[in-house]
């Protein structure tokens, strides 16, 4: 009867505390933000001797995709970021593009096939020029975040 006791309050607790990570509004009609663009950055790490060659293919390859996804309307903007000291393991740039909303990822192959072919000629050659970036870098991972802007106190 005790573990019970103990078990309900355990899951009680539990249910307690997901309410309160629910968001509340600030005010009567609405929350204190609004949700914004989504963000994805990307660490890359160099490979030693070859950051000229990794920024030359980016300023082809990668540029040319994040244009067609502009003029598709999906991604907002585009930046690189060089981290000139980076210590062991860390990454020497961040890739970040910053999307609409989460439908920009929701597309069908037609249109990851018309990107290849409008920027690498085909899917084929997209393939073979994403084995060959290995050779110029080390992906250190990526994250996904969503931008959130306060609203005025008016």
């Amino acid at each position: 009867m005790f573990y019970k006791l103990i078990k309900m309050a355990g899951f009680g607790s539990l249910v307690f505390g997901f309410f309160l990570s629910i968001p509340v509004p600030a005010e009567e009609d609405g929350f204190s933000y609004e949700e914004g663009s989504i963000w994805v950055v990307t660490f890359v790490k160099t490979k030693t001797g070859k950051f000229d060659q990794y920024i030359e293919d980016l300023s082809g390859h990668w540029r040319a995709r994040k244009e067609f996804q502009m003029e598709k309307g999906d991604v907002l903007s585009y930046k690189v970021m060089y981290l000139p000291w980076p210590r062991d393991n860390e990454p020497s740039l961040l890739l970040m593009t910053e999307y609409r909303n989460f439908a920009a990822f929701d597309r069908e192959t037609d249109y990851w096939t018309e990107m290849a072919a409008a920027t690498e000629g085909s899917v084929e050659v997209a393939h073979q020029s994403f084995i060959d970036r290995g050779e110029l870098r080390t992906l250190r991972g990526s994250f996904v975040a969503r931008e959130i802007t306060f609203r005025s106190e008016d």
